[in-house]
């Protein structure tokens, strides 16, 4: 026989015991089952592995600078392309940087300038030859020894003309192909009046077409005919 006190006490028990069972029938769980299952946080959500990689975002497949894409307003173009309108201090530095490259294009301005520059270095060299020479000996004054100077100067003369011969060749050769010639057209000149055939195609303007020569090239498309190339609208000089 149960006294008071106990029999409140399983009552409470049974109604509590009661009220979690009809929670756990409510979460669809029995009564002592595991506990109820969280999904993962970020369960669902589209990850990293999920996503479309890009393929069209520039400059993974770009092509190489001056195909389509003109260098920064003010900026030189690379070496391989024609500077169009360069000035004496271009030209030169340009000779000297493409000393024996072959490939690529040279403009008309980048050919002359270039040249002007060798034969004013020639011309110094003359006149400072005879100057000196004047000076050194002078006229009535027989002598079988140059003098020292005189040395010098022939030494700084026979260097300037093995100096430039290579990148004389590489210069016209990309002139040239600036114009859409081959470079083997210079071979011209070990014909009778072949200089004169090579001197007037290096007076050729500029032909859009000539872009095939330049370095690295080879899979890509043809510039359309009559399109201009970088530079066209700067007198192609």
């Amino acid at each position: 026989m149960s006294t008071p006190d106990e029999y409140r006490a399983q009552s409470h028990d049974k109604a509590a015991a009661a009220g979690a069972s009809q929670q756990a029938r409510q979460g669809g769980l029995q009564p002592g089952g595991p506990a109820p299952f969280q999904t993962p946080t970020g369960y669902g959500e589209p990850t990293s592995y999920g996503q479309a990689m890009s393929y069209d975002q520039p400059g993974m497949y770009a092509a190489p600078a001056g195909y389509g894409m003109p260098p920064a307003p003010g900026a030189e173009p690379p070496l391989h392309l024609p500077l169009y309108g360069a000035n004496l201090k271009q030209a030169v530095v340009r000779y000297f940087k493409n000393y024996a490259v072959f490939s690529g294009r040279a403009s008309r301005s980048e050919y002359w300038l270039a040249y002007l520059a060798g034969w004013l270095a020639a011309l110094f060299l003359i006149v400072l030859f005879y100057g000196s020479m004047f000076v050194l000996i002078p006229p009535g004054t027989s002598t079988t020894v140059l003098p020292w100077p005189l040395v010098v100067i022939l030494i700084l003369g026979l260097l300037l003309w093995l100096g430039t011969i290579v990148p004389n060749l590489s210069l016209i050769w990309r002139r040239l192909h600036d114009a859409n010639f081959s470079g083997a057209m210079f071979f011209l000149q070990c014909l009778p009046f072949g200089g004169i055939i090579v001197f007037i195609l290096t007076l050729y303007p500029a032909d859009p077409q000539g872009v095939r020569f330049d370095e690295g090239f080879a899979g890509y498309a043809m510039v359309p005919a009559g399109q201009a190339p970088y530079g066209w609208d700067q007198g192609q000089k």
